[in-house]
């Protein structure tokens, strides 16, 4: 047989393996009323011939299959970290070739400050039978580093024993950096909010502050972290209830823009409000200036 049959054969009697493992769990979380334990079941049996229950093999390879095709990369790597078969996914992400990677351990794709951590997941795993979805960096062939997200889970042999670990891998570098764009943004949005003069403050349908820019907060003499949470009229009005002719009140029965003017001390304030609106016409807020 060719070494890439094993490999393939070795895959689909570990896919069997991992399926009837879960199978096992589910009856007897259902049987004990309890959440499953992920990683510590053997084989279903069935119980009139205690024999494990195994799929047709082409139940089986049709799994292996639909891990070549996945997008997200798989891998399979023995207790040494040495790579026993990985899907196009995972060596493409990589920049490797199949027959490169086989040359390659787990340490040489994993960035030196990230081994520790890895050595205590496996620790981990090897306690409770798998690893739960965490972020690390791979190294890709030209020395570049990417973020990815990864899970993985613990194969034992007959005899119980640790043989191996199979993992599946998500490439986030694209998701990072629209977290980044949006981190950005939002520094970009907050310097312009709080740049204004007027004091600008973002409410929900509640009239409950959601955000407020440091004009509101020295125009009040409230720290905006305090405003955050309280009704806008505890804080333009100092008053437990909205007063008279409101505009946040008359805004919520017109959904349109709403404004009054008032003294406070020595100055005359204008207050406008303006519904912000869901797709569908409905009320999600307000943007209140003062």
């Amino acid at each position: 047989m060719r070494d890439v049959d094993k490999r393939q054969d070795q895959l689909i009697a570990e896919i069997a393996f991992l399926r009837n493992r879960i199978a096992q769990l589910e009856d007897d979380a259902a049987d004990a009323g309890t959440p499953v334990a992920q990683g510590n079941a053997q084989p279903r049996l069935n119980s009139e011939h205690e024999q494990p229950i195994v799929p047709p093999a082409s139940f089986e390879r049709r799994y292996y299959e639909l891990i070549q095709r996945s997008r997200d990369g798989y891998a399979l790597l023995d207790m040494d970290g040495e790579f026993v078969l990985c899907n196009p996914a995972y060596y493409t992400m990589l920049g490797y070739t199949k027959e490169e990677l086989r040359d390659r351990t787990y340490a040489d794709i994993t960035p030196e400050r990230w081994q520790a951590s890895d050595e205590a997941g496996l620790e981990r795993m090897l306690k409770t039978g798998y690893c739960d979805l965490y972020e690390k960096e791979y190294r890709r062939k030209d020395g570049t580093l990417f973020p990815v997200e990864i899970q993985s889970y613990l194969i034992r042999d007959d005899d119980g024993n640790p043989s191996g670990m199979w993992s599946f891998v998500r490439d986030i570098a694209e998701r990072k950096r629209a977290e980044d764009e949006l981190t950005r943004a939002a520094r970009e949005w907050q310097s312009t909010f709080d740049a204004a003069n007027d004091g600008i403050a973002l409410i929900d349908k509640d009239a409950h502050l959601v955000r407020c820019n440091r004009a509101m907060g020295e125009l009040f003499g409230v720290p905006v972290d305090q405003m955050v949470g309280r009704k806008c009229w505890e804080i333009v009005h100092g008053t437990s209830g909205p007063i008279d002719e409101c505009p946040v009140v008359r805004m919520r029965e017109t959904l349109q823009r709403e404004s009054m003017v008032l003294t406070r001390g020595e100055n005359w304030l204008e207050i406008t409000v303006d519904p912000l609106l869901t797709p569908d016409g409905e009320l999600a807020g307000a943007v209140h200036v003062v």
